[in-house]
């Protein structure tokens, strides 16, 4: 029973970890009421165990929204991290997604990976409001904006779109193997960056 209860309080712990920022300080709490402090960069972390038996290997997911990234610029705004214009969902093709980002072309976003996992995924195009009148006067998201995203892994290109308008929503899945760093860009296709709502859904790194 013991047992069980270990692996049940790992499988909370990394669970729990998982809901961090990429730094964080881990606090250990001991019968004693001593606290012990690590500091921890998840995306180092591959398994919670006690010496006692028992490892629960943590998620092999790890989200770039949850990432601060090396530097960033966008077009207009900020990068927007799991929302879009500061209150709306990410959207793409009339599918919702809880994680992504939102880069407005033109746009440069660099991550460290340090050669730490396997594949880069994604949904990319350009946000979708869902309204059925789009590119009319109540929907500001147009339909004339039209990207082209692209991903490098050390400087070398591992997927580009080609010119994407709003009606479009294509999947990235690409080995990053090795990768030490990770450039997402979004270009405006040559016509300007009007309307240029470029989003990453479901933008995620897989050990």
């Amino acid at each position: 029973m013991k047992r069980i209860l270990a692996i049940a309080a790992l499988a909370v712990c990394a669970a729990l970890l998982f809901t961090l920022p990429a730094f964080a300080d881990m606090l250990i709490r001991l019968t004693s009421g001593q606290v012990l402090t690590v500091p921890v960069n998840k995306m180092d972390i591959e398994s919670i165990s006690f010496s006692g038996g028992g490892a629960v290997p943590v998620s092999n997911v790890t989200y770039l929204s949850d990432l601060e990234p090396n530097s960033s610029t966008v077009g207009w705004g900020s990068m927007e991290r799991d929302i879009f214009a500061g209150r709306y969902k990410i959207r793409l093709g009339g599918q919702e997604y809880q994680k992504g980002l939102h880069t407005h072309s033109p746009a440069n976003v660099v991550y460290n990976l340090g050669g730490k996992f396997s594949r880069f995924e994604s949904y990319v195009g350009l946000w979708d409001s869902g309204n059925p009148n789009r590119g009319k006067s109540d929907d500001f998201a147009g339909t004339k904006g039209s990207v082209v995203f692209r991903v490098l892994g050390d400087g070398r290109e591992l997927f580009n779109s080609g010119r994407m308008t709003w009606e479009a929503t294509k999947q990235v899945s690409v080995s990053v193997a090795g990768v030490q760093t990770l450039t997402l860009i979004v270009e405006d296709a040559g016509d300007g960056y009007g309307w240029d709502w470029a989003v990453w859904g479901d933008a995620r790194l897989l050990r």
